[in-house]
C-alpha cells in the first residue's frame, strides 16, 4: 500500500511538472492523492471510511478531470488515452473492489497492472516525444496504440503464468496428499492383515 501511494506522489509530481493547463491543476492533484489515501484508510483504519474517500476522490477527479478538459481548445488522441487511464486510475485503488462485485478474473488483474505503465507510456509521449514536432494523426495512433498493446501482453503474460505456477502447486499439492493417502492406506491395510492373523490364531 505505501509503495502505491509513493508511486501516486511520483505521478502527481510529474503531472504539475510544467503542466499547460492550469486550470484546477491542484484540485485535479488533490483529488489523485485522495484515490491512494482512500486505500490506506481501507486497510489501516476501516472499510466504509475507505470506501466513501474513495467515492469522494472519484468522483471529484471525473469532474475536475472534464472541466481542465473542456478547457482545452484542440482535442487530440491522446486526450482519449489519457481518460482511460484516468479511468484506470480511479479503479486501482482497492475499495473499488470492495464496492463493485467484479470477481478475481483475469481482466481486472491486468488492468490493476497495467495502469502505471499505460499512464506512464501516454506521459511520456505527450510531455516528451511528440513536443519536438507535429506528427500526423495516423502515425501517432499506431504508435501510441502500439506501446499500449505491447505493455498489455506483457501484463497479460506473467499473470498467465503466475496463474500457472499456482494451478501447477495446487497439481503438485494434490498428488502429495494423494501419494500421503495411498501410504496410509498400504499401512492401514498390513495392520488389518496382522490384526486377522492374529485373530485366526
Amino acid at each position: 500500500m505505501e509503495i502505491d501511494l509513493a508511486y501516486g506522489l511520483v505521478g502527481i509530481l510529474l503531472f504539475i511538472f510544467r503542466n499547460p493547463n492550469k486550470r484546477l491543476l491542484y484540485l485535479t492533484s488533490f483529488f489523485v492523492f485522495g484515490l491512494f489515501i482512500s486505500q490506506l484508510i481501507y486497510f489501516y483504519v476501516d472499510i466504509l471510511p475507505g470506501q466513501i474517500v474513495w467515492i469522494v476522490s472519484a468522483s471529484g477527479l471525473l469532474i475536475s478531470y472534464a472541466i481542465r478538459l473542456s478547457n482545452k481548445g484542440e482535442r487530440r488522441i491522446l486526450d482519449l488515452l489519457k481518460m482511460i487511464g484516468l479511468l484506470l486510475l480511479i479503479i486501482y485503488p482497492l475499495p473499488f473492489y470492495s464496492l463493485v462485485n467484479v470477481g478475481d478474473g483475469v481482466f481486472w488483474t491486468v488492468a490493476r497492472l497495467s495502469t502505471f505503465s499505460i499512464l506512464g507510456t501516454v506521459y511520456l509521449y505527450d510531455r516528451w516525444i511528440l513536443k519536438p514536432e507535429q506528427m500526423k494523426k495516423k502515425y501517432l495512433i499506431v504508435l501510441v496504440g502500439q506501446s499500449i498493446m505491447i505493455l498489455l501482453m506483457l501484463m497479460y503474460s506473467f499473470v498467465q503464468k503466475a496463474e500457472a505456477d499456482k494451478q501447477r502447486e495446487v497439481a503438485e499439492e494434490q498428488h502429495r496428499n494423494a501419494v500421503e493417502m495411498q501410504k496410509k492406506a498400504v499401512e492401514m491395510e498390513i495392520k488389518y492383515q496382522e490384526l486377522v492373523k492374529e485373530n485366526a490364531r
